[in-house]
């Protein structure tokens, strides 16, 4: 199920998120009669947690908030309540694959290696340790480059699929056992 996606300029809401408790007070809460407040945090959570985002690409949370915010024209003064982190981190889960988790990890793996040669004093004895962290450091670059690309191709594909958007009672049980 993709609770949030962007199409155009805006970002498009699923009918199933009313259903969540923490997107629904994000919207009540919104007095505005266009609703642009929630469609802002909405916004906000998509762009910062949405694996097809390039926002996602920065891997350090307070970094990537602040850029977003600031990009997307939230007020300097909106800090995050609680309904904010609750709808972040059930749309953070929708999100995850195992594949995303892993690259996730990669990435991790990938910032140690640079941390490890940005700090190294490369002498006599280590360099063919660096020469292989180099190395190593530009194939998993282009592994996770691959997978990401791979993992963006199936979310299309599963959002233009009429099957994943049926409910369970349009597919019936059979297809599930």
């Amino acid at each position: 199920m993709r609770l949030l996606s962007w199409e155009g300029n805006t970002v498009k809401i699923a009918p199933e998120i009313m259903g969540i408790q923490s997107f629904r007070q994000i919207w009540d809460e919104d007095k505005d009669k266009n609703k642009s407040n929630a469609i802002t945090v909405f916004s906000l959570i998509y762009f910062m947690y949405d694996p097809r985002s390039s926002y996602h690409l920065e891997d350090d949370e307070d970094t990537r908030l602040a850029i977003v915010k600031r990009d997307i024209g939230v007020p300097d003064n909106w800090t995050p309540d609680r309904n904010y982190e609750k709808a972040c981190e059930v749309f953070r889960r929708s999100c995850e694959t195992t594949a995303t988790i892993t690259v996730g990890k990669n990435r991790q793996l990938m910032q140690k290696m640079q941390k490890y040669i940005d700090e190294v004093t490369i002498g006599d004895k280590n360099i063919k340790t660096v020469a292989s962290i180099v190395l190593d450091l530009n194939d998993l670059a282009v592994k996770i480059s691959n997978t990401e690309r791979t993992i963006f191709n199936d979310l299309d594909r599963d959002d233009s699929d009429k099957e994943a958007k049926l409910s369970l009672g349009d597919r019936g049980l059979e297809k599930i056992f």
